[in-house]
């Protein structure tokens, strides 16, 4: 039975152990929908393409805590405690004076014994007027837990990701997003269209769906929405829903943001749990919780 036990483990240690994508407190606060939002600091984590359409400079410092709810008594006997100190950092610097927009980041994740260091280079530029493309490198240094395998402890990945924009008309914005292509890391390669729409001047729809094109894609498919509401002229609501089963995870964010001449701020949570009946990133009845914090400053 033991030996059983432990190729059950270790059939499922992939999807039990992956670290997620890195997301901003903006993704977080609409459960990481954005595809086919206008945003700059996400270029260098989700959609590189919407990078064309901005004209100014943008540095932005962002903070995300971790914590685990309701920790299973499995994970201690599989050893594999959730460790303290889970953490996320990013520091982003984007130069959009030229014609041909892009910027670089530096991204930081500790989470579940793992350690990500990336370092991102994003480019983007226009197709006509209403439509861009962009590209988005990641050099990704990732080093894994001693129980994940000694002979894959350290890697060096070169993952790149491919996004186009286009704006239809002023109340629909269109995004599509290819991470991964290559397959550089295991498990994260992602195609992704998105829609946003403005159902009044006030309300914003934002609704992502995709999958794992390297897998069963309706398996491994995700899907996450999105509601914002701008409650003055600079203060932002935004509560969201998402479901990723190639992570086997779901849940709920919500977050706020001040946005003004020059300076912003954004804050978010977001609650994830593995969904039922599935193996994934939690053990049954686990919780995860991000809490975020983005200051940004535009020149």
């Amino acid at each position: 039975m033991r030996f059983v036990s432990l190729a059950l483990l270790f059939m499922t240690l992939d999807a039990v152990a992956q670290i997620r994508p890195f997301q901003t407190t903006r993704l977080h606060s609409t459960a990481g929908a954005g595809v086919a939002s206008m945003l700059v600091t996400e270029s260098a984590v989700l959609n590189p393409a919407p990078l064309a359409f901005f004209a100014d400079t943008f540095v932005s410092y962002q903070n995300t805590k971790t914590s685990i709810r309701s920790e299973s008594e499995d994970r201690e006997a599989d050893d594999r405690a959730f460790p303290g100190g889970n953490r996320s950092e990013g520091y982003f610097l984007f130069d959009n004076a030229s014609s041909l927009k892009g910027g670089f980041s530096y991204q930081t994740q500790r989470e579940n014994g793992f350690n990500r260091k990336r370092g991102t280079a994003t480019m983007a530029a226009p197709i006509g007027e209403n439509m861009s493309y962009g590209l988005l490198y990641r050099y990704t240094e990732d080093d894994r837990p001693d129980w994940y395998g000694a002979s894959s402890r350290h890697k060096i990945s070169h993952p790149f990701t491919m996004g186009l924009t286009w704006i239809p008309y002023s109340k629909l914005t269109v995004g599509f997003v290819w991470d991964d292509p290559t397959r550089a890391i295991k498990g994260e390669s992602r195609a992704i269209a998105g829609l946003q729409y403005s159902i009044t001047p006030d309300l914003i729809a934002i609704i992502d769906a995709g999958g794992d094109p390297t897998s069963d894609f309706y398996d491994k498919r995700i899907w996450r929405g999105a509601l914002q509401f701008n409650v003055f002229s600079d203060f932002f609501l935004r509560a969201g829903k998402f479901e990723d089963r190639a992570l086997s995870l779901e849940g709920e964010a919500w977050g706020v943001s001040w946005t003004g001449p020059k300076l912003g701020v954004d804050f978010a949570m977001k609650t994830s749990r593995q969904i039922q009946s599935e193996t994934g990133y939690l053990y049954k009845d686990e919780k995860l919780q991000d809490v975020s914090f983005t200051a940004n400053v535009r020149f």
